[in-house]
């Protein structure tokens, strides 16, 4: 009985074994089909939140591509709701109407903007927008602008204070005087006037002025001017 017992306990040993090892490649098996699932799953994460950045990106380039456009128009575009009231307006469309800040317009009555006869024309042309069709508008809306006064600028004609003599002198290089004139008709010598012949002498140009002196043609016109066969005057 000893031996058979003995072989029994070795075949229930090595029955054992072969479980601990079936479940042990088992469990091996499950975790890397369980990893690769995992990988694959985030690569697919990955790609589809690169895929939506890209296209966001690609939306909002577009969007400020198409709106520099409609910025860049020379005419007034303003985008409306349905029942006529501004919600957008271009830059160029503000400064055609006299308007300073869109906050003063904004969410206001379109047709507010228009009198008399353009007022029919431009309720006529939201009406055809609403039905899918085209509409024209003849002109603009009469904002009033507020006048501006332009202040009377004073051009000197003679050299004001002594300092102003002695830098101009510096420049120029012969003497200028305190109430001396700049130019005056018939002037040819630095003794009359500051800038004979209403001539600024060379040697008072800056370096990069002078430099570029051999670019400008001389005139070859008795009117002082300079033309060519491409581009007579």
């Amino acid at each position: 009985m000893d031996g058979v017992e003995v072989q029994l306990l070795a075949g229930r040993s090595r029955a054992t074994a072969n479980i601990r090892q079936t479940t042990l490649i088992s469990l091996l098996i499950t975790l890397a089909v369980a990893s690769a699932l995992f990988i694959a799953l985030f690569r697919a994460i990955h790609h589809e939140m690169a895929a939506r950045r890209d296209a966001e990106h690609a939306l909002r380039a577009s969007e400020q591509y198409n709106r520099s456009i409609v910025d860049s128009s020379p005419d007034c575009l303003a985008v409306l709701t349905p029942d006529a009231r501004v919600s957008q307006m271009t830059p160029q469309g503000m400064k055609l109407l006299g308007i300073d800040e869109f906050a003063s317009v904004a969410d206001s009555d379109w047709f507010e903007l228009w009198s008399g006869e353009d007022r029919a024309a431009a309720q006529s042309a939201l009406a055809a927008a609403r039905d899918g069709s085209a509409g024209t508008i003849p002109s603009i809306p009469s904002v009033s602008v507020p006048s501006v006064s332009v202040p009377k600028v004073t051009v000197p004609t003679t050299v004001s204070g002594p300092y102003w003599a002695s830098q101009l002198a510096q420049k120029l290089g012969y003497a200028v005087n305190q109430g001396e004139p700049y130019y005056f008709g018939g002037c040819t010598n630095s003794s009359q006037c500051v800038l004979p012949n209403a001539l600024i002498p060379q040697t008072a140009w800056s370096a990069p002025a002078a430099s570029l002196l051999k670019y400008i043609p001389t005139p070859n016109n008795a009117n002082g001017t300079f033309s060519t066969s491409a581009s007579p005057i």
